[in-house]
């Protein structure tokens, strides 16, 4: 009686990619993949497609074969669901929103290939009345502006022990009125807007209502 490990490659393998850090994800992705003995086909955003194409570009001159790493251009829509769907795909990796998440999980149960989704969350911070709430406030800031705000594992949602909340609703609107809107690259760093689109009317009758009540929009809950 024999017993071996034989370990071998999976095969073409999808990725589609968001806008928020188009060049990050790429590399995260692909490289165990790749180091795997694996083929890629990646679909990046069509907002923020060039650090995808030009990341792929020098792969080919560092010596990487054609065929080894392809890219697809086009929407999510037709041409990320064309991918998914696509019956030579043997494995799935999706990096975006819970909605299309759960269609591209869908799709990949049907064919019985192995999916991997990191889908949009709402991270929580937990603040208790033992800490620096100055420093707390101000690093929280930081966690939430961070690339304009678009981090799916940030701390987006502030949990505070009524005894300081006051206090850290104070220092966090004094950080927040620090936060320079602008061109992301300045020699100054600001805060920059989405690259992906316009600010939507939705997001903008939020913003009002915010303005209209004043920093002092803030949930309280009994816990």
């Amino acid at each position: 009686m024999e017993a071996r490990t034989h370990r071998a490659s999976y095969g073409p393998c999808g990725f589609i990619f968001p806008w928020n850090f188009p060049f990050d994800l790429l590399v995260w992705n692909i490289s165990p993949a790749l180091a795997a003995g694996n083929t890629i086909v990646v679909k990046p955003s069509v907002v923020t497609p060039l650090s995808t194409l030009y990341a792929c570009g020098l792969a080919e001159k560092a010596g990487i074969p054609p065929g080894v790493i392809n890219v697809v251009l086009g929407d999510g829509q037709g041409v990320g669901t064309s991918l998914a769907k696509h019956s030579g795909i043997r494995r799935m990796s999706f990096t975006g929103s819970s909605s299309v998440g759960r269609g591209i999980a869908e799709t990949c149960g049907r064919n019985l290939v192995p999916c991997k989704l990191e889908l949009g969350g709402k991270g929580a911070a937990v603040v208790f009345e033992d800490v620096d709430i100055e420093d707390t406030a101000r690093k929280l800031v930081a966690a939430l502006t961070l690339n304009t705000g678009q981090v799916c594992c940030t701390a987006t949602r502030w949990i505070v022990q009524e005894s300081v909340f006051d206090s850290f609703v104070d220092k966090a609107a004094e950080a927040l009125q620090h936060i320079k809107v602008g061109p992301s690259l300045a020699a100054i760093p600001k805060w920059d807007h989405s690259p992906a689109r316009p600010i939507s009317t939705e997001s903008l009758d939020m913003l009002k209502e915010g303005s209209g009540k004043g920093r002092r929009f803030w949930r309280r809950a009994s816990c």
